[in-house]
């Protein structure tokens, strides 16, 4: 009997353990590919290529319009260059793709964000690329939108090991018959 309670003691305990180890993913060390589309998605204006997303951040340019790409957030804004109009579309903006190594489960404005009609209805995802439409809005100085980015946790090998560890430990603990006290 104590080694039954011993056992499943240990069981929980690394079930617990393995529970907490998971780890929210960010953006980091994934590459990207940022594409400016107009007037439709699939019409490509400018296409600035692959980058791996760095903790100094991936910079990708567009005309007046500066996209950085960081660990959890897409920030659009004006470069010194001046304001800019995006025209009237069915799309007008960034679609950053190849985020394969993320798994995005939702998006949210931050409250930095400055630019006036940018709101989530103007933000599209799936769980690789976010989709960024600015069509008719206008920017000014120091105009910037900014989207966070809300990934998965994702456990790591040695949790996975100690969670199967742990379900065994609580198998063989449940299968465990006691044996008949010798009277």
């Amino acid at each position: 009997m104590k080694l039954r309670n011993t056992l499943l003691a240990a069981a929980t305990g690394l079930a617990l353990a393995a529970s907490g180890s998971a780890h929210a993913q960010s953006l980091l060390g994934d590459t990207v590919d940022l594409t400016y589309f107009f007037p439709i998605i699939g019409s490509t204006i400018e296409d600035d290529g692959t980058q791996v997303v760095s903790p100094q951040a991936s910079y990708l340019s567009f005309r007046t319009i500066l996209t950085t790409v960081n660990a959890n957030s897409i920030v659009s804004g004006t470069t010194p260059q001046g304001p800019t109009f995006f025209g009237s579309a069915d799309f007008s903006g960034v679609v950053i793709t190849d985020l394969s190594h993320s798994n995005i489960i939702g998006v949210s404005i931050d409250a930095a964000s400055n630019l006036v009609g940018f709101d989530l209805s103007r933000v599209s995802f799936t769980g690789d690329s976010v989709s960024l439409n600015f069509e008719g809005l206008a920017t000014g100085a120091n105009t910037r939108a900014i989207v966070d980015i809300q990934t998965a946790g994702v456990p790591e090998p040695t949790t996975w090991a100690m969670m199967i560890s742990g379900f065994g430990l609580v198998g063989v603990a449940a299968r465990r018959r006691r044996t008949p006290a010798v009277a």
